[in-house]
């Protein structure tokens, strides 16, 4: 019998009461948030990617949710465990904490919004104040689904992600595009980088805040093409 355990979490500051369902059946749990500006699309993107949604009129995340996939790679279980983070300053000093631990980040801006491509370095700065060890990180351009509103040019969004060496994506969490093979590429770097077991208890040690999300689907990773 597969063991379970149980932790709550509700989105307060001061009262912390952990419940989270988990099935301990597979042998990798990893860790990926999502960093970026408020608006960006973050909570779309996680819906989409966990549950096949978009959520019309959806409201800024306030603190921290997660929401969690099972995955099949090389014939391995891997669990993987996606954490959307406020991009609000108000909410800054409560989600600081959910980047320890965190193997993998999606940095995202609107493609509409210059300010939010302008502000990229600084997620960057917080992600490496708080993540120590090697952290895979993927640029995102959210809202591919409108070019005609394009602020930020495709070019220099790949200039940039060359220029920290890391893989880029244009995605809509409208139309679902590119954010299943987002994900994949992510994926499958931290699982070159992990090649031991990692453990649950190691990453819920740095969880204090949020809100599960249920919906859990599994899926073949492949690889695909991506921009670097």
């Amino acid at each position: 019998m597969d063991q379970i355990i149980f932790i709550h979490l509700y989105s307060t500051t001061k009262n912390l009461v952990k419940v989270i369902k988990l099935e301990m059946d597979s042998k990798y749990l990893y860790k990926i948030v999502l960093i970026g500006d408020w608006g960006v699309g973050k909570t779309n993107i996680l819906s989409q990617y966990t549950r096949g949604e978009f959520i019309l009129g959806s409201t800024g995340t306030i603190g921290v949710q997660f929401s969690s996939k099972t995955l099949t790679i090389n014939n391995e279980i891997v669990k993987v465990q996606v954490w959307d983070t406020a991009g609000q300053d108000k909410y800054r000093a409560i989600t600081s904490n959910y980047y320890r631990g965190a193997h993998g980040a999606l940095l995202v801006y609107d493609i509409t919004r210059l300010d939010t491509f302008k502000r990229l370095d600084a997620w960057l700065k917080e992600l490496k104040e708080y993540v120590k060890h090697e952290c895979v990180i993927v640029l995102v351009g959210n809202k591919s689904d409108l070019t005609e509103l394009a602020e930020v040019k495709t070019e220099d969004a790949i200039a940039y992600a060359k220029s920290l060496g890391i893989a880029f994506f244009e995605t809509s969490a409208l139309s679902a595009s590119n954010i299943s093979q987002t994900f994949d590429v992510a994926i499958q770097k931290i699982h070159l980088k992990n090649g031991t077991q990692v453990s649950l208890q190691e990453t819920f040690n740095s969880s204090h805040l949020g809100r599960k999300m249920t919906e859990e689907k599994k899926e073949v990773v492949k690889k695909r093409n991506c921009c670097i």
